[in-house]
Order: structure tokens, then C-alpha cells, then sequence
């Protein structure tokens, strides 16, 4: 095994919630970016150079390996680095390996009853079943069929799974992630240090949530409902993630991936942190196609997404991709309705913003 890397893992010690640097689930995470960038913008520009550099074939792997395959990668523990994290896959039984798929498949609730008491064996009848299988767990637009397929060969050859996975993450930390990891460590273990620093055992899992990911009570809504029932909660730094939020979840343990920053109250003191910050909030501005969506929000009110694929002549897809990075990005309060989700300007972020921007002239 590979000497481990210094962990760092700070917590309030009356909370249930920790701050750590987590290389595996980093890593991992990145990863996931990469299979992303078709769906999202706004990540870390490393994310989109390397996705451009990937041949077709390392695409199309990483997609397998990721979303296909991803119950499968889930830790169920932290690690100190993610060639630790590799030994410990390799190690792992093939089949307790394609079980921790097929057992996180089977404890979601069904929305088709034919499936209610279906078992492993079941699932793996055949390819057909298997696809009749996700689709009573999971919503039709979440299903890559193409990529569900070749997961269901691998999923009834365990041994060839876990070669398969173990070999193309092996490969990927070799050829994109050892390097971008030795440059983001410190960084992401600033991060901590500096919510670390922090008298946080007077919040609450809410307001510690809101401190550490500077996200708003209502982008965090869904995700508080999460945090409650967790008996663990760890907040990971990301520098790839952009404006967004991850997540993983396993057992009792729930781990939230959130972009790099530095409190509200120790900006200054974390210059590096601060400025990784705002390039995120910039990036979500440096776009045209963005900025007249807010024009026109600013001018009508609270606009609903089918109203702006018309009036802005977008498709679907389009607007999807820019809402999403300026709703993660603050620039959007999101809201839904009958009409599906409607969003407004909020003035707040733009406000922020700027103060960001004036310390520069200080």
C-alpha cells in the first residue's frame, strides 16, 4: 500500500457534522464532473479542458464506470488518499462489490408495484428485466439505456466489474488526477482549516450547513432533509465543483461536496479562497446568453423557464444548462409553481459581488 497522506478532519465537538479533506471521494467526485460536462456548466476549467482531451472511448468508460456503476464506488469509510482507496477495491470480493449496486437499487421505493418484492436474482434475469427494474425505481430521464446495458453485462460478471472499475480508475488518477491533486491539496486543506477555526458548536446542522457552503436556506431545502436523518454528516471542499453541491451517500454517513471557499468572516484573512470563490460567481456572468436571461428577468419580475425559451429563442436543453449554473451561482432565486420552476433576480449576490470585487481597489 502506498504511504498515506496527511487527513485532515476538523468538527465541532458537539455536532454531528465534520469538515475533512477526503482524497478518495474527491477524487471521485472529479470524475463525476468529468462525465457532467455535457449536462452542466460553470465547473472548474479543469474539468472542461480534461473532458476535451479524453478520447471517446475514456468518455465513454468514465460514464460506465461513474453513472452506471457509481453504487459500487461509494466509500464506506474514509480514506487517506485514493490509491488507498484503489487497494481497497482491488481487495474487495467481486461479488460483495456488485451487491453494493444491486442492494442500493433494491432499498429505494419502487413507483411500480410488479417490482416491490423483487430480489438480486430477479434484477439479473436479463437485460430487459433489468431495465424494467431501474425504471420502477428511477425517473425515465435519469436512465441512459446505452450505458444501463453494458453496467448490466459487467453486473452479471462481477469479476470482470471490478477489473473493469479498478482499471479505469487506476488509469485516470495516472493520467489526470495525480498531478491536479498534489496542486489542489492545500488549498482544499485551507478550506478546512478555516472553517476549523470557527466556534461552530452554537449553530445548528441548518445554519452550519448555510455557513460552510455559503448556499441559501432555500437552495439547501431538500438537501436539510438529508442532513437530519444522517447520523454523520461530512462536508467536503471541492475546487472542481464549481457552484454546485454533490453528494454521497453510504450506510449512515452522508458526505455533501461543496466549492472551496472561506467563511464570511475570515475572507480576508484567506485571499486564495476568496478569490477561487469569486471566479465561480464571474463564470456564471461571462456569458451572453446568461446575462440577457438576467437582463430579462430583471425587467419582467419573476419569469418562468418556458417563458424565457421563447422569448429568448433558446432550447430546452440550453436553458436548462445556463438557469441551473445561475440559480447554483446566486444569481436566481428558483421557485415552483403549476407552470413548472420560475425564478427571480437576487439582488443579494449581486451585491456580493461587488464587494468582492471593491476589496481589489482597497
Amino acid at each position: 500500500m502506498p504511504a498515506p497522506v496527511r487527513e485532515v478532519i476538523l468538527a465541532p465537538e458537539t455536532s454531528r457534522i465534520a469538515i475533512s479533506v477526503e482524497p478518495a471521494l474527491n477524487a471521485l467526485n472529479s470524475l463525476m464532473m468529468l462525465a457532467w460536462t455535457e449536462e452542466i456548466s460553470g465547473l472548474d476549467p479543469w474539468v472542461e479542458k480534461t473532458a476535451a482531451q479524453l478520447s471517446d472511448q475514456e468518455i465513454g468508460r468514465n460514464r460506465l464506470v461513474l453513472m452506471g456503476l457509481y453504487f459500487a464506488l461509494v466509500p464506506e469509510h474514509s480514506f487517506p488518499s485514493f490509491p488507498a482507496y484503489l487497494d481497497h477495491l482491488e481487495a474487495m470480493d467481486p461479488i460483495e462489490l456488485r451487491d453494493r449496486v444491486l442492494d442500493s437499487y433494491l432499498a429505494l421505493p419502487p413507483h411500480d408495484e410488479a417490482y416491490r418484492e423483487a430480489d438480486k436474482d430477479d434484477v439479473l434475469a436479463s437485460e430487459a428485466v433489468f431495465l424494467a427494474f431501474l425504471r420502477s425505481r428511477f425517473p425515465e430521464e435519469s436512465i441512459d439505456e446505452p450505458i444501463e446495458r453494458q453496467a448490466f453485462k459487467l453486473l452479471a460478471h462481477p469479476e470482470r466489474m471490478r477489473s473493469v472499475v479498478v482499471d479505469h480508475l487506476q488509469s485516470m488518477w495516472e493520467k489526470v488526477l495525480e498531478r491536479e491533486w498534489k496542486r489542489n491539496e492545500p488549498l482544499i486543506e485551507e478550506t478546512v482549516h478555516a472553517f476549523g477555526s470557527l466556534d461552530l458548536s452554537a449553530y445548528s446542522d441548518a445554519e452550519l450547513a448555510q455557513q460552510i457552503t455559503g448556499k441559501s436556506p432555500e437552495e439547501l431545502e431538500k438537501l436539510l432533509h438529508q442532513i437530519a436523518e444522517a447520523k454523520k454528516v461530512v462536508f467536503v471542499p471541492s475546487v472542481h465543483i464549481g457552484p454546485y453541491l454533490s453528494r454521497f451517500i453510504r450506510a449512515d454517513v452522508l458526505w455533501i461536496l461543496f466549492g472551496a471557499r472561506a467563511p464570511e468572516a475570515l475572507r480576508q484573512s484567506h485571499a486564495a479562497l476568496s478569490r477561487a470563490e469569486l471566479l465561480v460567481w464571474l463564470s456564471a456572468l461571462a456569458d451572453d446568453t446568461r446575462l440577457r436571461m438576467l437582463d430579462f428577468i430583471r425587467d419582467e419580475g419573476e419569469t418562468c423557464a418556458q417563458e424565457l425559451i421563447e422569448e429568448l429563442e433558446l432550447s430546452q436543453s440550453t436553458a436548462s444548462r445556463h438557469l441551473r449554473q445561475l440559480a447554483a451561482s446566486g444569481y436566481l432565486t428558483e421557485r415552483r409553481t403549476e407552470a413548472g420552476k420560475c425564478y427571480s433576480i437576487n439582488s443579494e449576490r449581486f451585491k456580493g459581488t461587488v464587494r468582492a470585487l471593491e476589496a481589489f481597489t482597497r
